[in-house]
C-alpha cells in the first residue's frame, strides 16, 4: 500500500468509529426512559428517521460490497431498533 491509501483506510476507521459513536449517543436518554418506566416527553421519529437511513445506506453497502458501510450500518439497525423497541415498551 501506498500512503495516500494507508490514510483512505485510516479515515475509513475513523469514519466507522465516529459512526459507531452517533448511534450510541440515545443511550443516556433511554437509560432515563427505563429507569422513570416512561417515554413521556420523547418522540420516537428520530429513531425512526435513522433506522430507515441505516437500512438504506447497508441495502447500500451489500449492493457495493463495502465493509465499512456494512459494518457501521448494520451496528445502527441494531441500536435504532433496539432504541425503538424501549421506546414501544415504556409508551403510555
Amino acid at each position: 500500500m501506498t500512503i495516500p491509501q494507508y490514510s483512505v483506510v485510516a479515515l475509513g476507521i475513523l469514519g466507522t468509529i465516529s459512526s459507531i459513536l452517533v448511534y450510541l449517543s440515545p443511550l443516556p436518554t433511554f437509560y432515563g426512559i427505563v429507569k422513570r418506566k416512561s417515554s413521556v416527553g420523547f418522540i420516537v421519529v428520530p429513531y425512526s428517521v435513522a433506522l430507515f437511513s441505516a437500512t438504506l445506506y447497508l441495502y447500500y453497502g451489500l449492493i457495493e460490497k463495502a465493509i465499512i458501510l456494512i459494518t457501521s450500518n448494520s451496528f445502527g439497525l441494531l441500536m435504532q431498533s433496539i432504541y425503538i423497541i424501549i421506546y414501544m415498551l415504556y409508551a403510555q
